[in-house]
């Protein structure tokens, strides 16, 4: 009677071992077919290609940036020139001010020494 309790103990042993056995075969065809895939992706360009097409685009980018930097500094030159423009006009006009007041005094004391006509 031990015989027969340790013969189904046996076989659900034997059977996980087959199962495990499976399972691990699963796993190996499975990490097999990633690195093929790893290797030489079908349709796919190679690594060497994808990163010289990086590069490419790199370059492409650094090359955009560079023009827009130039226009960002053109604009600030034409930015500076308008903010002397305007300071040279707020100036002007400052003087244009100060005659005024000097011609609106000499009218005032010509009108005292005229007097009403």
């Amino acid at each position: 009677r031990i015989e027969v309790y340790e013969q189904p103990a046996l076989t659900v042993e034997l059977r996980r071992v087959v199962q495990d056995c499976g399972e691990v075969q699963r796993r190996n065809l499975s990490t097999r077919r990633q690195m093929d895939l790893l290797r030489q992706p079908a349709g796919v360009a190679s690594f060497d290609q994808q990163v010289e097409e990086a590069r490419a685009e790199a370059a492409d980018l650094m090359a955009a940036m560079r023009d827009s930097c130039g226009l960002l500094s053109e604009l600030d030159t034409d930015l500076e020139a308008l903010a002397q423009d305007a300071a040279d006009l707020s100036e002007a006009d400052a003087q244009m001010r100060a005659v005024l007041r000097k011609m609106e005094r000499k009218a005032d004391s010509l009108r005292e020494v005229l007097g009403d006509w």
